[in-house]
């Protein structure tokens, strides 16, 4: 028998558009929201509601975590809300409403062609719906900027577009959602409460945790590897998180100067966000100065304050610092699971080591694989090695430890420790 070393890196672990066909809502289901969207576009936001909760609650009840249709239904029922004005039930419902909201008098052009799209998109024609994304991208720009959640969500349509168009373009456009998405997490998720940050998480995680490696997987590149395996990091290091009050860490540590300037930057960060989420033509304050001030505050805090780096530094790690890390003889694995459109999760690794010039993504099996094996084999047969490890045999050649961070099921097998045959 022959083992390899392998340090377990704990880590924590809505599907991507691209994968929303893999399970189809009830005709029940569609009949009430096709009826709710009637209402909804009558103004009858009201009567519209009790639909749409009903068409939601049987989408939970039939659909898996898998399929974007599941949630289709809340967002508009968060949208029933936010119309009559009661913000505070829309924010609960969808993250989405706990931004400021736009006139959209002002981007009329770019809520059109962005409709347009997506009309394209779901049925069929995305050759046609790409023209559109990069006019509504565009508009999105000159208008709202590059900051707004809105610029980030126009740059992930395009992702999805050129990909199932297999333009090169998305490898291109894949990287920019990453960058943008990546800063509106950076800007928001430290200050938010435990329960406000997996509200905040929900409405990107897709991204981070699926779509990223479904699109890597279908354009394999140097590129896509990076964005993918940096996309990981950030959503695991995220989860390692997701209860801890940044707060209460600075309030414990006694030094009420410290938490007394993690108030002001906390508080300028608010600022920041309100200005980025508003037209740029109605910004009353430079935000680019107001980063500054902040950027300054954020470094007192880091020098000062050890758990307010050791906190945010899982925020900006990448594959660099990974590398730079490692030493010899040494590889770090991120797992990744992603949905199919064929009814299946696919399980791929990213392989990084030091002499390594960018990770490698690894396909590795699908789910079905895995659930066949008998679980009481796992321990005296090679067949969970074959599926996990033997695909990364080329890549582990010379290397005595491995540290990886699972995925999926992966977090309940004893992957660190499985029989293979002698070679």
């Amino acid at each position: 028998m022959r083992r390899i070393i392998f340090g377990f890196v704990l880590a924590g672990i809505a599907v991507s558009a691209v994968a929303q066909m893999l399970m189809q809502p009830s005709a029940e289901s569609d009949a009430l929201f096709a009826a709710g969207v009637d209402l909804y576009n009558a103004g009858k936001y009201r009567e519209a509601i009790p639909l749409f909760a009903k068409s939601d609650s049987l989408d939970k009840a039939q659909l898996d975590s898998t399929s974007n249709r599941r949630d289709y239904s809340s967002m508009w029922l968060a949208s029933c809300y936010y119309q009559l004005g009661d913000t505070s039930t829309a924010a609960g419902i969808n993250a989405y409403y706990q931004f400021a909201p736009v006139d959209r008098r002002l981007t009329v052009e770019y809520d059109f062609l962005s409709l347009i799209g997506l009309i394209c998109y779901y049925s069929g024609d995305y050759n046609n719906a790409v023209p559109f994304g990069n006019e509504a991208l565009n508009i999105c720009e000159k208008v709202l900027g590059k900051e707004h959640p809105d610029y980030a969500l126009s740059l992930v349509f395009l992702a999805i577009y050129n990909k199932l168009n297999r333009n090169a373009d998305a490898i291109k456009y894949c990287v920019e959602a990453t960058e943008a998405l990546a800063g509106i997490v950076r800007r928001t998720f430290a200050d938010l409460t435990a329960k406000e940050r997996n509200l905040f998480w929900d409405k990107y995680k897709a991204w981070f945790e699926r779509t990223i490696h479904l699109i890597a997987y279908d354009m394999p590149s140097d590129s896509l590897a990076e964005n993918g395996y940096n996309g990981a990091l950030m959503a695991k290091g995220l989860l390692l998180h997701s209860e801890m009050e940044l707060s209460t860490l600075l309030k414990e540590s006694g030094d009420e100067e410290v938490a007394n300037i993690y108030n002001d930057l906390k508080n300028l960060r608010l600022q920041i966000n309100k200005l980025y989420e508003m037209p740029i033509a109605e910004r009353p304050l430079d935000a680019d100065s107001l980063e500054r001030v902040a950027q300054g505050l954020e470094r007192q805090l880091v020098q000062r304050a050890k758990v307010y780096g050791d906190y945010t530094a899982n925020l900006v790690i990448d594959w660099k610092q990974v590398r730079q890390k490692l030493g010899s003889g040494e590889m770090a694995v991120e797992f990744a699971s992603f949905p199919l459109r064929n009814d299946s999760v696919m399980y791929a690794a990213y392989c990084l080591r030091k002499d390594m010039p960018s990770p490698k993504m690894v396909p590795l099996f699908e789910e079905r694989q895995l659930t066949s094996i008998d679980k009481r084999l796992y321990l005296s047969s090679p067949m969970l090695y074959n599926l996990v490890w033997e695909p990364l045999e080329k890549e582990m050649a010379g290397v005595k430890t491995v540290y990886f961070a699972p995925s999926g099921e992966l977090y309940n097998l004893p992957i660190e420790n499985l029989p293979v045959d002698e070679i």
